[in-house]
């Protein structure tokens, strides 16, 4: 989010269909290396993302799962749930239309810049970028399991499940994974 000029704000949701939102907090309490951690992240309130245009995001069915799941184990090939932490913020707001924020009570405007939490276009920017990391890598999206991506390496394969910002990384050599995963995190 990037501050802005309250006036800058209302003329562009008066005569540009920009979307006004207020930010709520969402209090968290965590258990980090023994000690207790509370947290607190804003929000979005995307009740009134009016002007969101297209918002879909890919959502990999439940059988999907459960075949890579099958495949996994009768492969005997190892697997790993990774969570992708603050993921929306990684990606831009790609929205054709501005969008701006405010705390209830406060005066100060920010304009959107990347796909925040609450925001209905979120998920569909989040999972453009994904996709773009990862074809950067060498992964092909599947055309009718747009969730799970794959890698050929000669006789070697790893696959990808994403389920929003959680994923299952699996394959036939456990040391690809392991390099995967260490070359994405910098990516």
């Amino acid at each position: 989010m990037v501050a802005i000029v309250s006036i800058i704000a209302k003329k562009s949701i008066r005569y540009q269909n920009a979307d006004l939102m207020y930010l709520f907090p969402v209090y968290e309490k965590k258990l980090k290396e023994g000690a207790v951690v509370y947290k607190v992240l804003l929000v979005a309130d995307g009740r009134t993302h009016y002007h969101a245009g297209e918002t879909y995001s890919a959502t990999p069915s439940r059988e999907e799962l459960f075949i890579l799941l099958h495949i996994i184990a009768g492969l005997d090939w190892d697997c790993c749930h990774i969570a992708e932490v603050k993921a929306f913020l990684k990606a831009p707001y790609k929205n054709k239309n501005r969008a701006f924020v405010k705390v209830r009570g406060g005066h100060q405007r920010f304009e959107i810049m990347k796909a925040l939490y609450g925001l209905k276009t979120a998920p569909r920017d989040y999972q453009e970028e994904l996709a773009k990391r990862l074809c950067s890598l060498g992964f092909v999206r599947l055309v009718m399991c747009s969730c799970i991506y794959v890698l050929r390496k000669a006789e070697r394969v790893i696959i990808v499940y994403d389920y929003v910002d959680d994923f299952i990384f699996t394959g036939s050599s456990r040391s690809d994974i392991k390099k995967l995963l260490l070359a994405s995190a910098t990516v």
